[in-house]
């Protein structure tokens, strides 16, 4: 997808990457059981990887609030 931004919003590549991890999960609920925390770990994992992706347009709307790379750059 070309990147794009819905207002402060997610990037298209940034909602691509939500969206993706989302259907990781849902390949691995498709698999045989080998654990029975195998799943809620997993999902734990996942949304840890789309709070990532998702404190971007955090960082875009409110850079204020947020450190940014390009605010430690020269220090």
């Amino acid at each position: 997808m070309a990147p794009g931004i819905y207002g402060q919003g997610l990037t298209d590549d940034e909602l691509e990457i939500t969206s993706q991890l989302g259907e990781c999960f849902n390949m691995l609920r498709a698999l045989p059981e080998q654990h029975p925390w195998d799943i809620r770990e997993f999902m734990h994992a996942i949304h840890a990887a789309q709070d990532i992706v998702m404190a971007r347009a955090a960082r875009r709307a409110h850079p204020e609030a947020f450190t940014n790379l390009e605010d430690r750059e020269g220090t």
